[in-house]
């Protein structure tokens, strides 16, 4: 990714902790499905794709995650130091990759749908809002289309991976149609 260019946008340090939950919970996400898979010795070729995309992507969101870190230097390492941190109205510039704001635009889209389905409606308007407004200034500097970070090829149907992966009508959260799920909470929307 270093030689990849960057995007540099000036956002409110609050919606950037909003950024940083949403790709943890896409990590989250890609975890579970790996699990899923597992490592038998007979797994399918097209599986053993999909592991090294699921494993591409976990990398992009710590690289999202660890870019995002160095730049906010003075992030609290105690519970207590967050309690007055970011200061109110405080801003920073944010550099990524197109692929890496891609990561972050699909993950806030996807968890303003759940969301949404889980009744959590102030938690979905914000996150369409943050995604609405990063689309708009990455467009503004010439990124008119933001790229899908899943479509680095060994996946069919990308929806199955990244975000936009399916919540079903009880609620339970499982991105991968194609796999049965279980009782899990859904991650991220445990609260509103």
């Amino acid at each position: 990714m270093p030689d990849e260019a960057t995007y540099a946008l000036e956002l409110a340090v609050t919606d950037w902790l909003s950024i940083s939950g949403d790709v943890i919970e896409e990590e989250l996400r890609l975890t579970h499905y790996a699990f899923d898979i597992g490592d038998d010795e007979e797994v399918e070729t097209k599986e053993a794709g999909v592991i090294k995309e699921v494993a591409d992507l976990m990398e992009l969101g710590r690289s999202i995650r660890d870019v995002g870190s160095r730049q906010l230097p003075d992030w609290p390492t105690t519970g207590e130091g967050m309690q007055t941190w970011p200061a109110p109205e405080r801003t920073e510039v944010f550099a990524f990759t197109a692929r890496q704001w891609g990561m972050a635009i699909h993950g806030l889209e996807h968890w303003a749908e759940v969301s949404e389905r889980v009744g959590h409606t102030e938690s979905a308007a914000d996150g369409r809002r943050l995604a609405a407004l990063l689309r708009d200034e990455l467009g503004a500097r010439g990124l008119s289309q933001v790229p899908d970070p899943s479509r680095t090829g060994g996946i069919e149907d990308s929806r199955n991976l990244m975000p936009g992966g399916d919540c079903d009508t009880d609620n339970q959260w499982w991105p991968f149609p194609s796999r049965q799920h279980g009782s899990a909470p859904t991650p991220g929307v445990t609260g509103s």
